[in-house]
């Protein structure tokens, strides 16, 4: 009532107004025209509190261990068996609710098909992947039929494995035409699937064989010189990633797409055959091979020692021995000490001399050889490299200086380089020498000051074995 009146009053000052000068007009209009808009701001914040003191929140827990809030002065929540039904009672026309079911012994899309069978023209259904409602490093499918497709009735459907099965979660809406009722409906019913917790939320296995470092050299030739780029797909657990071709993407990745996370209209088709990764790069398909050690370059802790040394007392005697044909070997000074090194394979690093990505350490220890370790590159066009006594691995998004103290291969100093989802960096620090907190700001630093002791270091010149 006091939101009609100050309208009544401001008009009729208005009209008024139109028997005075110009000047008293003018004034008049803007003392009404404020007059509306503090009218308007009072009945808008009277509404507000309104519904706040109308609104009765409830929270219902579910016995498959999720729970969510509702306002139960619109929506009736029923407990059925695995899972509950929200249903709106408002003002509304038709059915409006929300189902959430839990299902055992079937995969999501299997369970979607069965949801949606019922919808009719299954042509018309929208088929999308996305994060699990209330849990964003979780993944889910949805499904989505419009309500001009549907005889007025909209449905959407979102499924994804949980803790052994499947949890669903089923809307059903029926728009009335007044905006102000369906987005009440709308956000009445979002609210439901917005609050959702769960208590203990199992790793998804369904797609566990995906994430890992993917990587691929691609060599071109420029101006009669052969240069080789590596290139890297980052697939994390949480369905994020980062694409680094020529430049780095966040990226987003479903089963069969890795989308810009910045710019999801932008989208590569991807599937994976065993270990290898083919992404199709405009009307070509072409292959990325997934690294064995997680996290890629650097010091490879679950390597598997491949060098047999039985039966030999020097490094001459190995090479002698054990070596086969294309296989590397060096003997270098690290940090003062004689380490013997073995590689699977060289090729031509640069500087004429015949590099490897891939390293066995091995030295003389109580007059026996001792395996010290696995060093490896993120690649060709990344082959290990000495600088002031220490030996350097670096890739796309690693780099690391080791040595050797008391008889041990040690991380001098390493940094990683990461992206999330928007493809912003983070740099992580690490080092056995100093166990000091560094920020990420800090490590790239220290990122910037290793590559470029890495480029100013001499590539590490392997043998190579001709039998």
């Amino acid at each position: 009532m006091k939101k009609a009146l100050l309208v009544i009053t401001a008009g009729v000052l208005m009209l008024a107004a139109g028997c005075g000068n110009k000047a008293k007009t003018e004034t008049t209009a803007a003392a009404a025209a404020e007059t509306t808009a503090a009218a308007e701001t009072t009945a808008a914040e009277t509404k507000e509190e309104s519904q706040a003191a109308a609104r009765d929140e409830q929270t219902f827990k579910s016995g498959n261990g999720w729970q969510c809030r509702y306002d139960a002065s619109l929506v009736e929540a029923k407990e059925e068996k695995d899972g509950a039904v929200f249903t709106y009672t408002g003002k509304a026309d038709g059915e409006n609710g929300l189902k959430i079911s839990f299902t055992e012994g079937k995969q999501p899309e299997e369970l979607l098909a069965e949801v949606t069978e019922s919808w009719g023209d299954q042509e018309k259904i929208s088929r999308t992947e996305g994060f699990f409602p209330g849990a964003p490093d979780k993944w889910a499918f949805w499904r989505e039929l419009k309500a001009e497709d549907n005889d007025g009735v909209a449905k959407s459907a979102v499924a994804g494995e949980y803790n052994g099965g499947v949890l669903c979660f089923e809307f059903t809406t029926t728009p009335t035409g007044v905006e102000e009722t369906d987005i009440q409906i709308s956000d009445v019913l979002a609210e439901v699937i917005d609050t959702m917790e769960y208590e203990d939320f199992e790793p998804q296995v369904m797609y566990s064989y995906v994430p890992g470092i993917y990587t691929r050299t691609r060599t071109e030739e420029i101006g009669g010189t052969e240069i080789s780029a590596e290139e890297t797909i980052v697939l994390n657990p949480d369905h994020t990633g980062t694409l680094s071709l020529q430049d780095n993407v966040g990226i987003i990745w479903s089963s069969t797409e890795l989308k810009e996370a910045n710019a999801p209209d932008s989208s590569w088709e991807y599937t994976i055959e065993g270990d290898s990764l083919l992404l199709k790069l405009g009307e070509e398909w072409v292959t990325f091979e997934k690294m064995a050690v997680p996290g890629g370059a650097g010091l490879a802790k679950d390597h598997v020692l491949t060098t047999d040394t039985e039966g030999c007392d020097t490094f001459t005697q190995i090479v002698d021995r054990k070596l086969g044909d294309g296989q590397g070997y060096a003997n270098v000074p690290v940090d003062g000490t004689d380490v013997f090194l073995v590689s699977p394979s060289t090729y031509e690093g640069g500087e004429n001399k015949e590099a490897a990505t891939e390293a066995e350490l091995f030295i003389y220890k109580n007059d026996a050889i001792e395996y010290l370790g696995c060093v490896r590159t993120g690649g060709t066009a990344n082959p290990l490299m000495m600088n002031d006594g220490k030996l350097y691995a670096a890739g796309h998004h690693y780099v690391g200086k080791f040595t050797v103290k008391d008889g041990v291969l040690t991380v001098a100093e390493e940094v990683r380089e990461t992206f999330d989802a928007a493809g912003n960096a983070t740099y992580t620090y690490a080092s056995d020498e100093n166990t000091a907190e560094v920020s990420s700001d800090e490590a790239k630093e220290i990122f910037n000051r290793l590559f470029d002791e890495y480029a100013a270091g001499e590539v590490l010149e392997f043998s190579t074995v001709k039998r």
